[in-house]
């Protein structure tokens, strides 16, 4: 079990890097969109070393990292994009946001599955998930909504999924540090007799 929840400091990171863009972008709505452009494409960078870094980690250990490591390289590529050329047109920020949304929810509801009845916070990372899925096709469904109304999106979505992550996280960390039950114990010191 160890092994499937010691990974939980990804989780929390992406919390508080997702929080940071989110308060930003909500503390400073009135901002260019250039602004936005410029955060948005730092925290997508963060996002793909710490989605990469856990990738690695996942790989060592033999457990599944091809999600993550996807999700991380579609990240670094969006924030390389977006550094790069931050005088993209609003619409092609949209569908950047949209596509990258819709990757990583699909990411953490596969992750929340992975986890189910393992810990007692899958459910807030199932629901992340589903929410930047939701954001992904809201923004493409509506991409004449208007600059002001996508940093608004951003900073909602972010707020919330960073502070779903990093309580997920918190939480899987707290399942690891739990001590085994009273009744494991006995169990094994009853084969341990047995034998």
């Amino acid at each position: 079990m160890r092994r499937t929840t010691d990974s939980w400091w990804i989780l929390a990171l992406r919390g508080v890097a997702a929080l940071g863009l989110g308060l930003l972008t909500l503390l400073l709505p009135g901002h260019s969109l250039g602004a936005l452009v410029v955060i948005f494409g730092v925290y997508l960078v963060v996002e793909s070393v710490i989605a990469l870094t856990g990738a690695a980690r996942c790989a060592q250990r033999g457990q599944r990292w091809r999600a993550s490591a996807a999700h991380g390289l579609i990240s670094l590529a969006g924030g390389i994009v977006t550094l790069a050329w931050p005088g993209l047109s609003v619409l092609v920020l949209l569908y950047l946001v949209a596509a990258w949304a819709i990757v990583g929810g699909i990411r953490d509801i596969v992750v929340a599955v992975h986890f189910r009845r393992r810990f007692a916070g899958e459910w807030l990372l199932a629901l992340a998930g589903v929410l930047a899925v939701a954001l992904g096709v809201l923004v493409m469904a509506l991409p004449s909504a208007g600059a002001l109304a996508l940093v608004l999106w951003v900073g909602a979505y972010a707020t919330v999924l960073g502070a779903t992550l990093l309580i997920s996280g918190l939480a899987l960390r707290a399942h690891q540090r739990r001590p085994p039950s009273y009744g494991h114990h006995l169990g094994g010191l009853w084969r341990a007799r047995a034998l």
